[in-house]
C-alpha cells in the first residue's frame, strides 16, 4: 500500500514538540545498525524502534516505524482498541502495544535518544533534568520545556556536529 506521503518513505518518524532532532545523527545511526539494509528484507509486518531501555518499549519523544509497520498499524488499529483496555493509555503506549500485538518486529535504537524520563544513569543528565545535548551520538534529546531550553540544546547540537566536522 503506498497511497499518502507515507508511502514514498522507508521510515515513518513523528517527535514530539518538546524534543530536539538532529536527523544528520540518526541517519548516521540507521548507518551504523545497517538499518537501512535491513529494510530490505523485513517481513509484511515491518518494524519499530523500542527508543527507552529502561521500560523496554518505545516512548512517545520518538516513534520511528518502517512504512510497512505505519500502514499495518493504521489498517489494524480499531482492531487492538477492541482487544485492549486503551482509554487510559497515552497514545505512545498504545501505538506499542498495538505494534507488539500485531507482531510487529522490534529493533532497539541503543543509546540514539537522551529521553531523561527513560535515563538509566544521570550521568546522561544535566542539572535540572536536562538531557546532555553535548552528547555526539545521541540523535534525540528530552523533554526541552521551554524556548530557551530547545535553543540551547539545538545550539550545542549544532556546535557539537560542526566540530566533528572539523576533525
Amino acid at each position: 500500500q503506498a497511497d499518502g506521503v507515507a508511502g514514498l518513505h522507508s521510515w515513518i518518524i513523528k517527535v514530539d514538540p518538546d524534543s530536539a532532532l538532529s536527523p544528520v545523527r540518526l541517519r548516521k545511526i540507521f548507518k551504523t545498525k545497517q538499518f537501512h539494509k535491513q529494510d530490505n528484507a523485513i517481513t509484511t509486518v515491518g518494524r519499530y524502534f523500542k527508543n527507552c531501555r529502561v521500560m523496554s518499549s518505545m516512548q512517545g519523544s520518538i516513534e520511528i516505524l518502517s512504512r510497512q509497520a505505519f500502514y499495518l498499524y493504521n489498517g489494524k488499529k480499531a482492531e487492538c482498541q477492541r482487544s485492549m483496555d486503551w482509554w487510559h493509555m497515552g497514545e505512545d503506549i498504545f501505538t506499542f502495544k498495538c505494534l507488539e500485538q500485531l507482531g510487529v518486529e522490534a529493533s532497539d535504537i541503543g543509546e540514539g535518544v537522551l529521553d531523561t524520563y527513560c535515563a538509566r544513569s544521570m550521568s546522561c543528565v544535566q542539572h535540572h533534568g536536562l538531557p546532555n545535548c553535548s552528547l555526539p551520538n545521541v540523535a534525540l534529546f528530552h523533554p526541552l520545556k521551554s524556548r530557551d531550553q530547545f535553543e540551547k540544546c539545538w545550539k550545542e547540537i549544532q556546535r557539537v556536529e560542526q566540530s566533528s566536522m572539523e576533525q
